[in-house]
């Protein structure tokens, strides 16, 4: 369940592990509150970003925040994914 949490910030990677994990017969409740969990994470990170935007009354920071957001998520884990 360790690469579906990994891979859920990172669009097209995170459905073909989850179609990997059905193939591979992973058990349902495990992947699926790991699937659930994750993609949660991801997106209050997402939330805080365009909220802190909204705030400050400026969609260049909210944008801004977001796109620093997804590059960190997205090296984190093709850092974790190279480490598996």
């Amino acid at each position: 369940t360790m690469w579906i949490v990994v891979s859920r910030p990172v669009p097209v990677l995170a459905e073909a592990v989850a179609l990997l994990a059905g193939s591979l017969r992973v058990p349902g409740k495990p992947a699926l509150l790991a699937a659930a969990l994750s993609s949660a994470a991801v997106a209050a990170c997402y939330g805080a970003a365009v909220s802190l935007g909204f705030s400050n009354g400026s969609f260049a920071l909210a944008f801004g925040a977001s796109i620093v957001l997804a590059s960190a998520v997205w090296f984190v884990s093709s850092y974790w994914r190279s480490r598996l």
